[in-house]
């Protein structure tokens, strides 16, 4: 990789200058945050063009350009969409051949695996700087306070020598390893003293089934993400701790796509990425599948990446940050599809809470076995009567109607497929 010895500004000034600009961009006329988009999405395809051997070899970005050279953002739609799979088979084609300056260092990341192997990918500077700026925004949006020291929760190997979870220096983030227990993961909080964290949402209802919450004292704020937030869990969490909970909605290979309000509703990161939305107005109703590309990912391109997920775009505007898009929610990766017998697909709209109130719950997971089947696992405090167990399947049938259904009661929900994380709320085993 042929990159540039020159050095680029300090990462504390580049920081502040992102603050500032995002500080008016949120509220910029829709018009103004289009026109700024363009701009970055024209420079990253022309390096991409240039520099990248998966898009200059293949000629996938013909369209953009005129024999002058001049870029076209009207056939935006006819570059083909990239997937998860089509990223992991051109690894070391999607590198950059030469990279500008502002953009090193580079820092190696992958996925968690979750739907598969992981894809291996190269972050920039500006995607890191850009990504530590929206979470200050977002606490400034929740009046929470500036960013203190921060823990992450993460997938990493049993033998990594972070796995005791203590950061190298001060102003790196603690390490919360996800396999660990959930009384040790608690422990390296009690331990380091975290001020926020960034973690699943499954592990935080872990750590407040052990009762144990003094570990929990120094958290002030806890940005949920990697899972989605069950409305049900949300409520636990907002009940069970005295921090603030904000949801974010984030990918490995994208950065932060969208992060809650005091609302609870998601606002798009407009600045960083472009989310691809329907023409037209919007449907709340509609689930859209995510197709992101983010626009400082130099060292490693994605351009019109799908990343599996589904969500639903919401109409309402907010207060403040007011002409970034927002999304009602997040719906989940495109394996929590259900498929009909007749290839149609559908959300299992399953509300934990309904069924909490019948048999008090601890986890569930929804999974459909067959076109024709689904079962309901539960892990419950008590032991359910027949007629509980009754009532909530009938419940069940109403939600996910056309399926047979039943009522499983196991002591813990586990995927060995989503690595890293404890359970995924609904799963089709249905190719």
């Amino acid at each position: 990789m042929i990159v540039s010895r020159l050095q680029p500004l300090p990462v504390n000034a580049i920081a502040r200058q992102f603050a500032a600009v995002m500080d008016k961009s949120q509220n910029l006329p829709p018009p103004d945050i289009q026109r700024r988009q363009k701009m970055l999405l024209e420079r990253l395809c022309r390096h991409a063009h240039a520099h990248v051997p998966f898009y200059r070899d293949s000629n996938r970005l013909a369209p953009l350009f005129g024999k002058d050279g001049t870029f076209n953002h009207e056939r935006w739609s006819e570059v083909p969409v990239l997937t998860r799979a089509e990223a992991q088979d051109n690894e070391k084609a999607l590198l950059a051949e030469k990279l500008p300056p502002e953009m090193l260092p580079l820092m190696n990341d992958r996925t968690s695996g979750s739907t598969g192997t992981p894809l291996r990918i190269k972050r920039t500077s500006m995607q890191m700087i850009y990504s530590q700026v929206l979470l200050q925004r977002a606490m400034k949006w929740n009046n929470c306070g500036p960013m203190q020291r921060l823990a992450i929760t993460d997938v990493v190997a049993q033998d990594d020598e972070r796995v005791d979870g203590a950061p190298s220096s001060p102003e790196q983030p603690v390490l919360i390893p996800a396999h660990l227990s959930a009384a040790e993961q608690m422990d390296i909080v009690a331990r380091e003293k975290p001020h926020h964290a960034i973690v699943f949402p499954n592990l935080v209802e872990a750590w407040i089934d052990t009762g144990d919450l003094d570990k929990l004292d120094s958290l002030h704020t806890i940005f949920t993400t990697g899972e989605v937030l069950r409305p049900e869990i949300r409520a636990l969490l907002d009940r069970s701790l005295k921090v603030r909970i904000i949801n974010l909605y984030s990918a490995t290979e994208t950065g932060p796509i969208a992060i809650a309000g005091p609302d609870g509703r998601l606002r798009v990161s407009e600045e960083i990425l472009l989310l691809e939305q329907p023409s037209g107005p919007v449907d709340p109703s509609k689930p859209v599948a995510v197709v992101a590309t983010p626009f400082y990912a130099y060292g490693m391109p994605l351009l019109r990446y799908a990343t599996g997920d589904y969500v639903r775009f919401s109409s309402r505007r907010p207060r403040e940050a007011t002409n970034l898009r927002r999304l009602e929610n997040v719906l989940g990766r495109e394996r929590s599809l259900f498929r009909r017998a007749d290839g149609t697909r559908i959300w299992p709209a399953v509300h934990g809470d309904i069924l909490g109130d019948i048999i008090p719950l601890r986890g569930w997971q929804l999974v459909q076995e067959t076109v024709d089947d689904i079962v309901l696992k539960i892990v419950s405090p008590v032991t359910p009567t027949d007629e509980a167990v009754l009532q909530c399947r009938r419940a069940l049938e109403k939600m996910v109607p056309g399926f047979g259904t039943r009522i499983e009661v196991v002591d813990r929900i586990a995927d060995e497929r989503a690595t890293g994380k404890r359970f995924e709320s609904c799963i089709s085993m249905v190719a």
